[in-house]
């Protein structure tokens, strides 16, 4: 007899194939909306191991490092998040049809590269300019950016397979590192598209991977939630100054530098640190300054006034660079070397105008007519040769860089603009212009003016064999044999009887001592200090350290014509130093970068730095931390805010006031 229905004991048919099937939790693609969420969790979480490599190679707090890192990972599930939203919704509200939804992705990719880019290509623009229209390509470059995310996404997807996922992980994760080490500290439309094809391009590779069934929906629900409140948490609450400047540092975190333009900036208190200075008030309506008469000039005294361009101090200061640069080292040990100077900008143009007009950045007029760039062109502030020409002293400006000439607004009022030669003409070529100017004779009181520009970034006119720092070195080389044919020249003819020959920089170079390299990105002391050094008869050779900026140059030089100096110059006459004495300085020392960067350097060795843009702001004990490596500004509270504020208020006071204008954010 058969087995009953009941009968537990009966032997059972097996199941068939299908029925099995039939007992699992049905399973789904992770889909294009997971898969792009997933995506941007992997960057993040990329960008979390980099931050951690990096907390074992720096002196920054490991606790530091380890919110940053959860702050940066925040930031980019808030951008899986937004990209899960937009697809989700774009398949329950959208066209059915493929085609609609690579046209609507490429559309927001092309949307956001026309929003961030062209600030990007500012400088690229300036170089197209030279040879042809701008526009045109730019608008393609931009365009061909935008396409880039698109076609990572397509990529993946061809790479969404189980023997080809881990090769389009390895492109991705790659490419992520690579924001890390390349384009440091700034091009941040750059990094966020290069960001973005990489988590498109895992998202898509991994779109196809099975995930539980709808089942679990709620489970998956709330995990949605929980990563949209911690992305949410990290958009909402600012960090630590801290650890805002640090995600500053990072250029893998491509969120930062967008998120800065919606915090507010802080305002600061009037500090008791400024209060009592006339320096941290107008000037405008002050008399002038009558020279000091402190150091009594040759007669028909010849002053030639040579700068270097990314001329760092420390070449000059060391002696490991003695016999690299025997030139410059032999001209120091002849005359007053001021070993603790800073320039008032730092990059070329800026650094110079200021240094021309005793004003630093934001109290002048910079405009851009003809879309080539912010330049002095329409500023009325009279220039340090237009003060001289009105007392007979004869003024000759030979720009090597061009962009230093009356046209651009900088070199305005000189007597004679001798170019000697191409734009960023070689310093041997220089110095064969300026020695066959002097022997055409320079009768009477004399300026003569150039900016050696050889030393410049990519670094390669004197090879490419080297590490950066040595071919800079080499470079710099250049121009020490060229200031070393001027001084024989100067020696031979005799004109050394009447010259007083100052050599300086316009500003540093940084060799990413704080993550970045070149010059206008940061204003740390490698960008910031440079070398000062006068030569001129009957001056004993010393070294200063007193704290002087190159804003101090215009009232040195005006003070040897026996001229005053504006009421208004924020510099101070060294020319009692060159008598062999001493003074008392009071203006502050102070930075004012076209990056919006600024910072001041007060008495008591306290340096701070504040980003406009970035709404960062950094405090530096240079008397015990004169690398700038450990941030005081969350430890030194109401001190530190009162510093800050001593620096805002000078700016404040100082700024110029004119309807609708505020001062520019310049691309170099």
């Amino acid at each position: 007899m058969p087995p009953t229905p009941a009968d537990d004991t009966a032997p059972k048919a097996p199941a068939s194939r299908g029925s099995l099937r039939a007992t699992e939790p049905p399973r789904e693609p992770l889909g294009i909306a997971g898969g792009q969420l997933l995506g941007w969790t992997a960057v993040g979480i990329i960008n979390l191991a980099v931050i951690v490599v990096r907390a074992f190679h720096t002196e920054v707090p490991l606790g530091i490092r380890w919110i940053q890192g959860l702050y940066d990972l925040g930031h980019h599930l808030g951008l899986g998040v937004v990209s899960y939203a937009l697809i989700s919704a774009w398949k329950v509200l959208g066209p059915r049809r493929r085609c609609w939804a690579w046209f609507g992705l490429t559309c927001a990719a092309e949307l956001v590269s026309t929003l961030l880019l062209p600030e990007d290509l500012d400088g690229l623009a300036l170089r197209l300019e030279a040879l042809t229209t701008a526009a045109p390509w730019l608008a393609l470059l931009v365009a061909l950016a935008g396409s880039t995310v698109p076609l990572a996404i397509a990529f993946g997807q061809v790479l969404d397979r189980d023997r080809w996922r881990w090769l389009a992980i390895i492109i991705a994760v790659s490419a992520q590192v690579l924001n890390h080490l390349l384009l440091l500290g700034d091009y941040p439309g750059i990094h966020f598209l290069t960001a973005w094809c990489a988590a498109g391009l895992i998202g898509a590779a991994v779109s196809g991977l099975v995930r539980p069934s709808r089942r679990r929906g709620r489970s998956r629900t709330l995990a949605f939630l929980a990563v949209a409140v911690a992305a949410g948490a990290a958009y909402l609450l600012p960090p630590s100054q801290s650890v805002w400047r640090e995600l500053f540092r990072n250029s893998g975190s491509v969120v930062t530098p967008f998120l800065a333009r919606l915090y507010p900036a802080g305002t600061g208190a009037f500090s008791y640190l400024s209060s009592r200075s006339p320096w941290f008030l107008p000037r405008d309506h002050l008399a002038e300054v009558p020279p000091t008469g402190a150091y009594s000039p040759p007669k028909q005294p010849l002053v030639l006034l040579l700068f270097v361009d990314a001329l760092r101090a420390d070449l000059v200061e060391d002696e490991k660079h003695r016999a690299a640069l025997p030139e410059l080292h032999a001209l120091a040990d002849d005359a007053l070397l001021f070993t603790q100077t800073r320039a008032p900008a730092t990059s070329t143009i800026t650094s110079f105008i200021s240094i021309f007009t005793g004003k630093y950045y934001s109290s002048l007029y910079f405009t851009n007519p003809d879309g080539k760039g912010y330049f002095p062109y329409e500023d009325a502030t009279p220039r340090l040769a237009q003060l001289l020409n009105a007392a007979d002293v004869r003024t000759i400006n030979m720009p090597a860089l061009w962009g230093l000439g009356e046209y651009y607004g900088v070199g305005v009022g000189f007597d004679e603009e001798l170019r000697p030669g191409r734009d960023y003409e070689r310093a041997n070529n220089v110095a064969t212009a300026i020695i066959k100017r002097l022997e055409e004779g320079v009768d009477g009181s004399t300026l003569l003016y150039t900016h050696f520009v050889d030393p410049h970034a990519p670094y390669n006119l004197a090879g490419k064999s080297g590490t950066p720092y040595e071919r800079y070195v080499r470079e710099v080389r250049m121009v020490d044999l060229a200031i070393g044919r001027i001084r024989r020249y100067l020696a031979t003819s005799g004109l050394d009887e009447r010259t007083i020959l100052i050599v300086s920089g316009d500003h540093g170079e940084s060799f990413r001592e704080h993550g970045v390299r070149y010059h206008a990105n940061t204003a740390y002391e490698e960008v910031v200090r440079v070398p000062l050094i006068i030569q001129a008869p009957n001056i004993p050779p010393r070294r200063v350290g007193a704290p002087v900026s190159l804003m101090d140059l215009s009232p040195t030089i005006l003070d040897l014509f026996d001229l005053p100096t504006p009421g208004y110059s924020m510099g101070e006459s060294l020319a009692p130093y060159l008598a062999g004495g001493e003074r008392e300085l009071e203006r502050p020392i102070v930075v004012d970068a076209s990056k919006r960067i600024r910072a001041m350097v007060f008495p008591s060795g306290i340096k701070v730095i504040e980003n406009i843009n970035q709404h960062t702001v950094e405090i530096y004990d240079l008397s015990q931390d004169p690398g700038e490596k450990r941030n005081l500004i969350d430890e030194l509270g109401v001190e530190g805010q009162d510093y800050v504020g001593a620096m805002r208020s000078f700016f404040d006071a100082h700024q110029l006031r004119r309807t609708g204008y505020v001062p520019p954010t310049r691309a170099f």
